[in-house]
């Protein structure tokens, strides 16, 4: 799922369905049953105008729409017997990334600065070991400074857009989501949490911990300290770096995906999220 404002949200399923909702969440329309694939991961550009990944076991691609769903264009597609794609983002009306699984040893970054029309590979990354990455790990605050997780022990970051790329540890195996809120505080989860304050060099577990694997995670940008996470069927963020947790929503469905954004509305900010789930759950 991705939050355009408090208003405009897009989100994606496992049998090739893209939804969006333009008045808050509380309906949703479906745009398209053809995609070809499992929507892995989305990225709304405005009400308009999205991005995703769709893979299948033929291919993966990326498929555009500035319909509103109506139509879709395939914009990037990669046959190759290991191809697929992972995670996408929009981080204007023109510029993106997107990240895949190594292809002949090689990491799959990709870059668009023509709103999604066009992907090119942005530099090279070599594989290390039999890693690959997994779906919706990834995190970029502006178009300098990006981060991708890995099933390695491995947390990839970058801070000249894409062009070169370092490697944090983590102590844990699967790096399921990755968020920051700024240039140098973040964090990873999945069985287990690890926090940074140095941008992605190295990372640390704290006392607190929520119990059970993390799927997903987002930050409030700009807002230090404040995460929200989903585990099983629950709604977990934290105000202080993870030194403490609050259980913010619990309900009967497991979650997969969560994403906020911090919207500007007059003169006040505005954190709207939704975090989604088998059953078609949606909670906002």
């Amino acid at each position: 799922v991705d939050v355009v404002d408090t208003i405009f949200a897009w989100g994606g399923t496992i049998d090739a369905k893209v939804i969006r909702t333009t008045n808050g969440g509380a309906n949703w329309v479906q745009t398209s049953s053809a995609l070809g694939g499992e929507v892995t991961a989305i990225s709304g550009i405005n009400n308009q105008r999205s991005v995703v990944i769709v893979n299948n076991s033929a291919s993966t691609r990326i498929r555009r729409t500035v319909s509103g769903g109506v139509s879709w264009s395939t914009v990037y597609e990669d046959s190759s017997t290991d191809a697929h794609l992972n995670a996408i983002t929009m981080l204007d009306d023109m510029n993106g990334y997107a990240i895949g699984d190594p292809v002949n040893g090689q990491w799959v970054i990709l870059k668009t600065t023509d709103g999604g029309l066009n992907w090119d590979p942005t530099s090279t990354l070599s594989q290390n070991g039999s890693e690959k990455g997994i779906s919706n790990s990834m995190k970029w605050v502006d178009l300098m400074n990006g981060w991708f997780g890995t099933d390695n022990s491995r947390i990839y970051r970058t801070t000249d857009g894409g062009i070169t790329w370092a490697a944090g540890v983590t102590t844990f195996q699967n790096s399921n989501t990755v968020a920051f809120t700024d240039v140098s505080g973040g964090v990873t989860a999945g069985v287990d949490i690890n926090w940074s304050t140095d941008g992605g060099a190295s990372w640390f577990t704290k006392p607190a911990q929520i119990s059970g694997e993390i799927t997903s995670a987002a930050s409030a940008e700009q807002i230090q300290g404040k995460y929200f996470f989903v585990t099983g069927n629950e709604v977990y963020s934290t105000n202080n770096f993870g030194d403490s947790f609050v259980l913010g929503y619990s309900q009967t469905d497991t979650l997969r995906s969560i994403d906020v954004d911090v919207v500007k509305v007059g003169e006040n900010n505005w954190i709207t999220g939704y975090a989604v789930g088998d059953s078609g759950r949606i909670t906002k």
